[in-house]
């Protein structure tokens, strides 16, 4: 519904939006099938190199609710109960001083912040910082051009995922390995992962 509303405010027919739903529907089908496929066949799902932190939130979930509150660790109810309180406060802050609610943390970015590792979350942070001196810089610009940018790094980020998989399939190692060498693997010292699988 919000893609239709976009696109009607933008002038857009409402029956060509539906048809290109449609037909991005059933390409992504093949699309995921082919990319999983391809993931799966290169790396451990979840592994140290492809950890897909995202899915253990619904893996977690799922596990909660077909095996009740006795599968938590030990001592966890209490800070559970303590999290979504806090985050029920800060929703309720929100709703009351709409106003500063600019100035309340969102209680669903602090929940996302502590559950996924750094290297998820720093990237969000720096481009919020980023997305942020745009407005100031240029209001009228980050009205025009913020989410347009925003999604062209998603889309980028996922279409380039799937060429380095492609690359790494060919025996192409990542950009980062040409950086290093198997003295510093030795030591454990490597800039990433894919360093370990190719020279290691």
């Amino acid at each position: 519904m919000q893609d239709l509303k976009a696109g009607y405010l933008l002038g857009a027919s409402s029956y060509i939006q539906f048809k290109a739903q449609m037909i991005g529907s059933i390409a992504s089908v093949f699309v995921s099938l082919f990319a999983f496929d391809l993931y799966r066949s290169l790396y451990t799902i979840p592994g140290k190199s492809f950890p897909v932190p995202a899915s253990a939130i619904w893996r977690d979930m799922s596990e909660l609710l077909n095996e009740g509150i006795g599968s938590l660790a030990p001592r966890v109810l209490p800070f559970v109960v303590l999290g979504g309180a806090l985050g029920i406060l800060l929703s309720i802050a929100q709703a009351i001083f709409p106003r500063k609610a600019h100035l309340i943390p969102s209680g669903v970015a602090l929940a996302i912040g502590m559950y996924l590792p750094p290297y998820w979350t720093i990237p969000r942070v720096i481009g919020g910082l980023v997305v942020y001196y745009w407005k100031l810089q240029s209001p009228r610009s980050h009205a025009s051009y913020a989410v347009v940018v925003a999604s062209g790094f998603i889309v980028g980020e996922g279409v380039l995922s799937i060429a380095t998989a492609a690359l790494h399939a060919m025996g192409v190692p990542p950009l980062s390995c040409w950086g290093c060498s198997k003295e510093l693997i030795d030591l454990g010292v490597s800039l990433c992962t894919g360093c370990e699988q190719v020279l290691g």
